[in-house]
């Protein structure tokens, strides 16, 4: 109580114009000197405030490095799929029916594969996965998923009995997902080929799937599909139990599922999707909203025509195989 008075006398009184001037005359001076010593480092002020107060940037950012669009005069037909592995990038070359390898820089190494009648032949691959060193090659055409070691000797097939038309495939752990466009039906095997379970069918309403293709799983064991003519991602429990659905209409989502035909996962969890008829990539956060769509890219060599399919390798490079211009778009992920 005896403190009252003061406070009370502090209070009343007055700022004299000399004591602002003189305070703002020492902000400048702070100011200025910081300034001067970031000019004086050569440092970037936005840098210099980060380092402080870090800035998370929920939009992740793309970096194009190069396109794949085949050897000299032996170019890729209508590609659908693209995986990384060893530092070796697989290319599912569908209408040549093929799997093409290449070097991290694009550079080509050799075939696999390849159309006619001897055994190991293909017709029409649309996906790829590597299990236990082997190459797993969904091929729609016909109507299996055959085996090869990584450098091309035909081993067998995987799942025979259980598949029709094998178009989309994820290899996490020791689990095979593989989407059939025939039966419209999500398959999951262990690694030699037992069926653990199956679900969807064709139809329209949530856990049913409509020309769908693309399929991947996160950490986690949720399994996502595109489902192409419901124009949306349909996302399941591991043991096949409808979780979300993702459509275009959604808050902040517009043309976001047009005709989405890959799907892929990167190491933040965002879902990236290639959306056919939009002509775009999109990036998708964990719980389904969008954070970027991306078509035009800064020169005409990085736009993004027909995407087909999508695919993340360990260091985070985007991977964007397009049906329109036959190749692989390959960019760098912030």
């Amino acid at each position: 109580m005896e403190n009252k008075p003061a406070v009370k006398n502090i209070l009343k009184k007055k700022i004299t114009k000399s004591q602002v001037l003189n305070l703002m005359l020492i902000t400048v001076i702070v100011i200025g000197t910081v300034f001067g010593y970031l000019y004086y480092k050569k440092t970037n002020i936005v840098t210099a405030v980060r380092q402080v107060v870090p800035v998370i940037d929920p939009v992740p950012r793309l970096d194009y490095q190069f396109s794949i669009y085949g050897p000299e005069a032996d170019f890729l037909s209508n590609p659908q799929a693209a995986i990384v592995w060893n530092n070796n990038i697989y290319v599912a070359d569908t209408v040549n029916g093929r799997i093409m390898v290449f070097d991290y820089t694009g550079n080509f190494i050799r075939q696999i594969g390849g159309k006619g009648n001897f055994r190991g032949a293909m017709q029409g691959p649309t996906d790829i996965g590597v299990y236990n060193n082997n190459l797993y090659v969904a091929d729609y055409e016909l109507g299996k998923v055959s085996i090869y070691s990584l450098t091309g000797e035909f081993i067998g097939y995987f799942a025979e009995d259980n598949l029709k038309g094998p178009s989309g495939m994820k290899i996490a752990g020791d689990r095979f997902y593989i989407f059939d466009s025939k039966s419209q039906e999500v398959f999951i095997f262990d690694s030699t080929g037992k069926l653990l379970n199956s679900f969807g069918g064709k139809g329209h309403e949530p856990g049913q799937f409509y020309y769908a293709k693309g399929i991947t799983v996160d950490e986690q064991g949720n399994i996502y599909v595109a489902d192409s003519n419901n124009f949306r991602i349909q996302v399941f429990t591991p043991e096949g139990k409808e979780k979300a659905v993702w459509k275009s209409d959604q808050p902040n989502n517009e043309q976001g599922y047009t005709i989405p035909r890959g799907v892929a996962i990167d190491k933040k969890g965002n879902v990236w999707t290639a959306n056919l008829l939009a002509g775009g990539v999109s990036a998708t956060d964990p719980s389904g909203k969008r954070l970027a769509l991306y078509n035009l890219g800064e020169s005409a060599e990085d736009n993004i025509t027909l995407p087909t399919a999508v695919f993340v390798d360990e260091n985070n490079r985007l991977y964007v195989i397009e049906l329109g211009k036959s190749r692989v778009l390959v960019y760098d992920i912030r």
